[in-house]
């Protein structure tokens, strides 16, 4: 059941990031807007394979980094979009 649901999470996942890919121009903003979100990115997947025998400390631990990169994430969309 674990594996179906994970299907369901990385099938719509994968295919938004090749149609990402495919339909952006490769340009300098998109570029840096995809180097920003990989942080997100791996602390959602880590929150996602977090299991209930696995240390709390550990989730909030992936919690805090996932809040601090939003932020940081938040901080490059707001720089990219003043300046152009």
């Amino acid at each position: 059941m674990v594996t179906f649901s994970m299907l369901l999470f990385w099938i719509p996942v994968c295919i938004g990031v090749i149609s990402f890919f495919y339909f952006t121009k490769r340009s300098r903003k998109a570029i840096i807007l995809v180097l920003s979100f990989l942080p997100p990115a791996f602390f959602i997947i880590k929150i996602i394979k977090h299991t209930f025998y696995q240390s709390l400390s550990a989730l909030n631990f992936y919690v805090v980094g996932l809040f601090l990169s939003l932020i940081l994430f938040i901080v490059v969309l707001r720089y990219l979009y003043k300046n152009y």
